[in-house]
């Protein structure tokens, strides 16, 4: 697989950018260069946290298992989830984690994006959560999580909210910024900086849709908002769920509304989920 990146990048790299392919004897250790991730630079988060190639980071995270390195749980905490889980005959589990298990990935490939050749191919946004161990998420929510049963994960963390129907057992809310900057403004400033003018009018192109694009590229994803702060609010009893997010946009944010509450919630929204235990199915309810 890496010798085909590699010859796909030399097709459109200029020659002085261009990479020998290593021998097909050699005898390496297991790994990838780091260009076959995207990176460019020795000290930067491009290519290593942010915006990694998709197909790459799989292949090293299967390379990582391999070794039996990469595990974001350690084993006395993975053990005490998975036994806890096992043995508890409740309705629900709710399940807090810190960082997201929803999947962003983005597909520079659609042609409205009018990406640059070297960048028309699937990127993780993020490696910075769960999207960083995708082995062990799988093995969690197909070995823990949907053997148990009725499990609500909530978390948070990426400056965004999502609803997420990971399967039939197993659904995930996670809450937006209270304050700190939004996911898309973070983008846009950093697409702003850019001074390579088609990857930077690219990268336009993708925060303006980046929404429909995270939507496009994970299935399980049912809603998704970058662009407005907000909190989650969960009730439950023992058969339903109820789920509000209660979101203000960007600029909301950067006044004092203290004194104006009816202009507060003018420009407030709400939306809000519902789960049934008999279905574990996302219903939009508004």
């Amino acid at each position: 697989m890496l010798s085909s990146f590699l010859a796909a990048y030399n097709a459109q790299a200029p020659a002085a950018q261009q990479v020998d392919l290593p021998p097909q004897d050699a005898d390496y250790e297991r790994g990838l260069p780091w260009l076959a991730l995207g990176k460019t630079r020795l000290f930067d988060a491009i290519g290593s946290r942010y915006f990694v190639v998709k197909d790459s980071f799989d292949l090293f995270a299967a390379l990582r298992g391999l070794d039996g390195i990469g595990s974001a749980y350690g084993s006395e905490q993975a053990a005490w989830l998975s036994k806890t889980l096992s043995a508890s005959d409740a309705n629900w589990k709710v399940i807090a984690s810190s960082v997201s298990f929803t999947s962003l990935v983005l597909d520079l490939a659609r042609p409205e994006l009018e990406a640059p050749a070297a960048m028309r191919r699937q990127f993780y946004l993020n490696v910075d959560q769960w999207d960083g161990f995708p082995q062990e998420r799988k093995q969690l929510l197909d070995n823990v999580f949907d053997r148990a049963g009725g499990v609500i994960v909530l978390s948070g963390d990426i400056h965004a909210g999502f609803a997420t129907q990971h399967s039939a057992h197993t659904v995930e809310f996670t809450t937006p910024a209270v304050s700190s900057e939004t996911l898309k403004r973070i983008l846009a400033r950093s697409v702003g900086g850019n001074p390579d003018a088609p990857s930077r009018r690219t990268g336009e192109h993708m925060v303006a849709q980046l929404d429909e694009l995270l939507l496009h590229g994970f299935d399980a994803l049912r809603y998704a908002n970058t662009d407005h702060h907000g909190v989650g609010v969960l009730a439950l009893d023992g058969a339903h769920v109820d789920v509000r997010f209660l979101e203000l946009p960007g600029e909301a944010c950067q006044q004092r509304l203290y004194d104006d509450p009816r202009r507060l919630r003018a420009l407030s929204q709400e939306r809000r989920f519902a789960v049934a235990r008999a279905s574990m199915q996302i219903k939009r309810v508004r």
